[in-house]
């Protein structure tokens, strides 16, 4: 098999090689092209590590629309609240067991306290709120 397979990479150059002599393609060309190729390999090992962190990485919140719609604000609010409530409860069934409300942890005062560290107006902030209960 591994036989079959360098005949062929052998015959796919020696034909690659006539097709550029046909064509008129100079030698100057072709040694252009491969420093482009070489370059590009070289420079992929740099932004390959970069990429894998960025979609390997649970930081990052993808599919944000950022516009300055009322619709979308109020979305991505209500998301950002949704993983707090879910971080609040988890901790509390942790210390209270699994008898608690979602009431008892987004209550209007931890609303509030959550807006005020976002520094958000209070009508976005009722809004929000509205939408949990």
């Amino acid at each position: 098999m591994r036989h079959y397979v360098i005949g062929q990479l052998v015959w796919l150059a020696k034909v690659t090689i006539q097709l550029l002599i046909a064509m008129g393609v100079g030698v100057k060309w072709v040694f252009m092209t491969a420093r482009l190729v070489l370059f590009v390999a070289v420079s992929f090992s740099y932004f390959l590590p970069f990429a894998w962190w960025y979609l390997i990485s649970p930081n990052i919140i993808r599919r944000v629309a950022y516009r300055s719609s009322r619709r979308t604000k109020r979305r991505n609010l209500e998301m950002m609240f949704k993983r707090i409530t879910e971080k609040r409860m988890n901790a509390k069934r942790a210390e209270f067991g699994n008898s608690l409300r979602m009431e008892e942890v987004m209550g209007p005062d931890a609303m509030k306290q959550l807006a005020s560290a976002l520094w958000l107006p209070s009508n976005c902030v009722s809004q929000v709120g509205a939408s949990f209960q």
